[in-house]
């Protein structure tokens, strides 16, 4: 599976959020992720939320000064059903050991290979606190493909 800008085929991606794509993005991974959170909406307003194994999993981040954040591995749209039916409080589930400490980035994978600067290493997990004003990335946006879904594609 390819994760870099340039590969070949928008239907390879499993969700919106690891699309990237150059050709663009199927119009229907869009309405997927309005379903799944439109699911987890109803679900909840119906049933109410029972956690269940594993419930909704996270990557713990420590920042120098101690300062917490989590980062959703798993469970992103009832955690977001939760927010938007009024939850103010979750049980999230994480390991301890994987935490990610802003003080030891000398020793995280990435920057012992070289592909990260500790300064660059540190900017993406303060990002997780501090959000990014630049949430745009590109002047031009990425068209929206007709594209159904692989499963409907049919042989010609």
């Amino acid at each position: 599976m390819c994760w870099f800008a340039g590969c070949g085929d928008p239907l390879e991606f499993p969700d919106i959020v690891t699309q990237f794509c150059e050709e663009g993005v199927p119009w229907f991974r869009i309405e997927q992720e309005f379903f799944w959170l439109e699911r987890a909406i109803f679900s909840i307003r119906r049933h109410g939320y029972r956690e269940q194994k594993p419930g909704i999993v996270a990557r713990k981040l420590v920042r120098a000064d101690g300062a917490e954040s989590f980062l959703i591995l798993d469970g992103n749209h009832r955690l977001s059903a939760l927010v938007a039916l009024g939850s103010r409080e979750v049980t999230l589930h994480y390991l301890p050991a994987a935490t990610v400490r802003e003080a030891s980035c000398s020793d995280w994978r990435q920057v012992r290979a070289g592909r990260f600067t500790e300064r660059d290493a540190r900017s993406v997990l303060r990002a997780y606190f501090e959000g990014d004003p630049r949430w745009r990335t590109s002047l031009v946006p990425a068209p929206l493909l007709e594209l159904p879904p692989r499963e409907a594609v049919v042989p010609a």
